[in-house]
């Protein structure tokens, strides 16, 4: 009712009191909603029923449509199959054709190359049996010319031989006779051979004999030799190991020698002071004897050291002396 802008209403707990003339307002204003309705329903009925013929109608037209576009299509496709299959013939025609006309002159350049390569194989095949035939020929000819020669050069060679020969033979003969004549001789020079081969072989069983006695003897001089050069070898290392000793021991004494001369000359500071002269002097006397006796003990082992190092470098020497002249025997011997 406050929509409808009417005044003069009241609401009651079951009823509504309207005033006069206002019951046709609201049956007029019904009467416009439902006409405003029934438009809407017959709207949306005829959009519904005008929808539902264009769907039909459009349904129609797309399946003509596609009709007449598939017959076109297949109409396309047809007449593109026969270009195709044109297509492919012409291909395979033209192909025969090529194919046979260059097989054709394939086998033409072919029967060419092989009769003009017959030929200059022919050519060829008749200059080396040419060849062939002259070296054959030449072969022949020289093997008749150097037979030729053999056998002369042999034939004169027979005969110089048979009268050489000849002569040999008389020369043996008389050779014989005069020798029949001295056999005593030959048979006395033959046991005078005899004798003088004896006594060859009696010389060298004694030439061997010594030989191997003097092998024998070479043999132990030289394994003599070998155990005094170890000998000299490890008297050479003791003399070394006494060598550095003393070397030490000498160092020894120098370390010992500073010291004292460090103590003498504290010494002759304190003997500076008058109350202790005396015994700085004796303190000063003793030192110097011990400073003394240290440097002789080292002098005397410098000496022993390079005495001991002489020695073991002659004895080295000589053993090598040795072995070097038994070697030569040896090889002498050999």
């Amino acid at each position: 009712l406050a929509v409808a802008g009417l005044e003069g209403w009241q609401v009651g707990l079951s009823k509504v009191f309207l005033r006069a003339g206002q019951m046709a307002v609201l049956d007029n204003m019904r009467t416009a909603s439902l006409n405003k309705a029934a438009v809407v329903l017959q709207k949306y009925v005829r959009r519904f029923l005008v929808a539902s013929v264009y769907r039909l109608q459009r349904r129609s037209a797309i399946r003509v449509q596609s009709l007449v576009r598939g017959g076109l299509a297949r109409k396309l496709a047809q007449r593109l199959r026969r270009e195709r299959g044109a297509l492919r013939i012409q291909t395979a025609v033209r192909c025969f054709v090529a194919r046979t006309s260059f097989l054709r002159t394939a086998r033409a350049v072919l029967l060419i190359q092989s009769c003009t390569r017959g030929m200059f194989d022919r050519l060829k095949t008749r200059k080396i049996r040419y060849e062939h035939s002259a070296i054959k020929l030449q072969s022949h000819f020289r093997r008749y010319l150097t037979l030729r020669s053999y056998r002369r050069k042999r034939h004169a060679a027979v005969v110089f031989q048979c009268a050489w020969r000849c002569k040999m033979a008389k020369r043996e003969l008389r050779k014989r006779r005069a020798a029949a004549l001295e056999t005593g001789a030959l048979l006395s020079q033959k046991a005078a051979l005899e004798r003088k081969v004896e006594e060859l072989m009696m010389r060298v069983d004694l030439d061997k004999r010594w030989r191997e006695e003097a092998s024998s003897k070479h043999k132990a001089e030289l394994d003599d030799l070998g155990e005094q050069t170890q000998l000299a070898r490890a008297r050479a290392d003791a003399l070394e190991s006494e060598y550095q000793k003393e070397k030490a021991q000498r160092e020894a004494l120098a370390a010992t020698m500073e010291q004292e001369r460090e103590k003498q000359a504290e010494l002759a500071s304190q003997a500076a002071a008058a109350s202790v002269a005396s015994v700085s002097q004796e303190e000063l006397a003793a030192a110097a004897s011990k400073v003394a006796e240290a440097e002789e003990r080292a002098a005397a082992a410098a000496t022993q050291a390079a005495a001991a190092a002489e020695d073991a470098a002659k004895a080295v020497a000589e053993s090598a002396e040795r072995a070097s002249k038994a070697e030569e025997a040896a090889k002498e011997l050999e």
